[in-house]
């Protein structure tokens, strides 16, 4: 029924969970990223994440400006699916929503464009260590997308501290100074999932609510359903949902976040995230009821 996911396979699989402190709701941020319907944007996303069974903690960040390109596929551009779900709206919590997103958003020859801005030399502190991570220039594989993007080479380099306080910090560069504190989640594990007639439950161990996350690759986009649950480590997603969703093997991601603003000059919005998640392969029958 649950197979468990080698972290360094599941690195598209992600489902966080909002825990305090956070600074308001995403579905309300999502309004100042820029227009759906296409036109001007400015947006930055930090991102640290811890695996369950990991030591390390991985560090990713994009600071973007475009134009003429949809907030939701310069999101889904910029970052994993699920991670541009979360930025985007959460369901109210105990309810459930349909998700999808375009596997290739940017095309190349488009008349829009995505500039990746650099802030300088990042550096990541928590416990006793300390990781730097120096812009990197993104391929010019496509004409639509360019500039220069952030992620460890090491993520073990950074150890991950339940809880623990981490600071982050740049001088900036094309964009103004970084500097901001989170506080981390605590370890995620998933403990099991069964299927009847309901639908599918989910038990983990956890100390926060948390956001669940089926996903999988079809044609040319991924398809989802994301779940909002309260604190209890227990939900079920509904039948009904999974028959949208469609029979098959599928991503399940259970997490929790944190999540502070930051203020970049030369951005109006930069948000840090910290994930503590957990991954594992399931399969979905034609017939919940009949599992």
């Amino acid at each position: 029924m649950l197979t468990r996911f080698a972290p360094a396979l599941a690195a598209g699989v992600l489902a966080a969970g909002c825990s305090a402190p956070v600074d308001e709701p995403a579905a309300q941020r999502a309004e100042t990223q820029g227009p759906e319907t296409g036109g001007l944007g400015r947006y930055g996303l930090l991102v640290m994440a811890h695996d369950h069974g990991e030591s390390g903690v991985s560090v990713s960040g994009q600071f973007a400006a475009w134009t003429e390109q949809r907030r939701s596929e310069v999101l889904h551009a910029l970052a994993l699916p699920d991670m541009a779900w979360l930025v985007s709206a959460v369901p109210p919590t105990g309810r459930c929503r349909s998700v999808a997103a375009p596997r290739q958003p940017v095309a190349d020859g488009a008349a829009g464009h995505i500039e990746l801005l650099s802030v300088g030399e990042l550096t990541v502190s928590g416990s006793d260590e300390v990781l730097r991570l120096a812009p990197r220039p993104f391929p010019r594989v496509l004409f639509s997308l360019g500039g220069v993007a952030y992620d460890a080479d090491d993520p073990e380099a950074l150890p991950f501290v339940p809880h623990g306080r981490y600071r982050v910090r740049a001088p900036g560069d094309e964009l103004g100074a970084l500097s901001a504190e989170i506080s981390a989640p605590g370890d995620v594990r998933i403990l099991g999932t069964s299927m009847d007639e309901t639908g599918l439950e989910v038990r983990w161990q956890g100390e926060q609510d948390a956001v669940l996350t089926l996903s999988r690759a079809s044609g040319a986009e991924t398809w989802g359903v994301q779940c909002r649950a309260p604190a209890g480590g227990r939900m079920i997603v509904p039948s009904e949902r999974l028959a949208e969703f469609g029979p098959g093997e599928a991503s399940l991601s259970v997490g929790e976040i944190t999540r502070r603003p930051v203020t970049v000059a030369g951005l109006p919005v930069v948000d840090l995230f910290f994930v503590s998640r957990d991954l594992a392969v399931v399969q979905i029958p034609a017939s919940p009821a009949n599992e």
